[in-house]
């Protein structure tokens, strides 16, 4: 379905809720607006692909939306609306840690820095990932799920890998 007919689908999917509403118990009034909600997410996922962010999963939505907002301070409603899953803080940290985004978040405030952020803000500083940051992250990982090591001879590795 493209746009225009996505908008249609939960536009008509409202008018049905508003018309039944009051013959609806809870659980019927939940069962609908869930059906919205998936809608709605369906309508996200193109309305982003059709943007630019067009990717099949959600943490590359979310990537390819960051770049294109690099430096702008952007709402975790917004993240959630382009990867079209709730988990988006997840995958925001997935790209931080795994890919070595320079993301920072309200729980990383950067004072100094003059950056002072909410809870649910995010701000990507810049478009390329340290490839080096990503790199020790990937061999921390591997190292880490060695058991045959001691946790020091795990931490012995990881220095020398480095």
């Amino acid at each position: 379905m493209n746009v225009k007919e996505l908008i249609q689908s939960v536009e008509s999917r409202l008018v049905g809720l508003n018309q039944d509403y009051t013959a609806l118990d809870l659980r019927g009034k939940v069962l609908r607006l869930a059906d919205i909600l998936k809608a709605t997410r369906r309508l996200n996922i193109a309305v982003a692909r059709e943007s630019g962010c067009d990717a099949s999963n959600a943490r590359e939505r979310i990537r390819l939306y960051l770049v294109q907002y690099v430096g702008t301070v952007l709402d975790g409603t917004e993240l959630e609306v382009v990867s079209g899953i709730s988990e988006y803080g997840r995958r925001v940290r997935e790209l931080r840690v795994q890919d070595g985004y320079r993301i920072l978040t309200g729980a990383s405030n950067d004072p100094e820095g003059g950056v002072e952020l909410k809870p649910t803000d995010y701000l990507l500083l810049r478009a390329e990932p340290d490839r080096d940051a990503a790199h020790r992250w990937h061999i921390a990982n591997r190292i880490r799920k060695i058991t045959t090591l001691s946790a020091k001879d795990r931490i012995l590795q990881y220095f020398k890998e480095n």
